[in-house]
């Protein structure tokens, strides 16, 4: 019969034989058991840093390899950060970093490693704006600030499940979300939406308003009706009723 103890040794075996350690100039290369998507296993360095302390860092090779295909360095600096930070790593100018003492060198490995993976991940999942989606973003952008309105975009919000969004338009006097709808590929950013601004409401009450492009687009009323659950949804065409509904609660607030 399998014990606890076969497995064990079976997976330390499984482990080893993954991990490959090399010493290049002032540096130690670790080939870990961990992949980029494209299957290429992920290698992070240690430098000694002469005061009693080991730097473990991916030498920016995440950002790198998949920031050029992927949404831009610009959106996903505060995923990437904010995916650091649950596994006590640091972001510093695109390099997934930590420093600690020999005795948790091997732990910080791993810890880099999986921050490197999961930065992977999340930028072949991020959406890059399309041209018109970004085009209706700087004219609601656009709109709120000739209302004299303090906008802030793509802002870096956590949710209830502590994973983080990056938000299209932020209104910080009243932590209000919008999120501009717009695009040939409506539903799937509705789908998108839907679970970001549930999982803000959840967070703290932020204010959310998705904003339909209902003049260059045929709305699909699936898309009102999905949304309508987690936050209030308005057209375009209306904008000047919505958008003196939102300035008057900034002066307010």
């Amino acid at each position: 019969m399998t014990s606890a103890t076969d497995i064990r040794e079976s997976l330390s075996r499984f482990l080893e034989s993954e991990i490959q350690v090399e010493q290049t100039g002032d540096r130690i290369g670790v080939l870990t058991p961990a992949e980029y998507p494209d299957g290429e296993g992920v290698v992070v360095w240690v430098t000694d840093r002469g005061d009693g302390r080991l730097e473990v860092s991916d030498l920016g090779a995440a950002d790198a390899r998949l920031a050029p295909l992927g949404p831009g360095a610009r959106a996903m600096a505060p995923i990437a950060a904010g995916i650091c930070r649950r596994l006590d790593v640091s972001f510093e100018g695109g390099v997934v970093v930590t420093r600690v003492a020999f005795d948790r060198v091997a732990e910080a490995c791993w810890r880099v490693a999986q921050a490197v993976t999961a930065i992977a991940e999340a930028q072949t999942y991020h959406r890059r704006q399309q041209p018109k989606e970004a085009t209706f973003v700087a004219a609601v952008s656009a709109e709120l600030r000739r209302r004299r309105l303090r906008v802030q975009t793509e802002v870096e919000l956590q949710g209830a499940s502590q994973h983080p969004y990056v938000a299209s338009v932020y209104l910080p006097a009243t932590e209000t979300v919008i999120e501009p709808i717009s695009g040939e590929q409506a539903w799937n950013k509705a789908a998108a939406v839907y679970v970001e601004f549930g999982d803000l409401k959840n967070a703290n009450g932020y204010t959310t308003v998705a904003v339909l492009d209902d003049l260059n687009n045929e709305v699909d009323e699936r898309v009102p009706n999905l949304l309508a659950q987690v936050s209030d949804v308005t057209r375009w065409s209306d904008r000047d009723e919505w958008l003196n509904v939102i300035a008057h609660r900034q002066r307010f607030s």
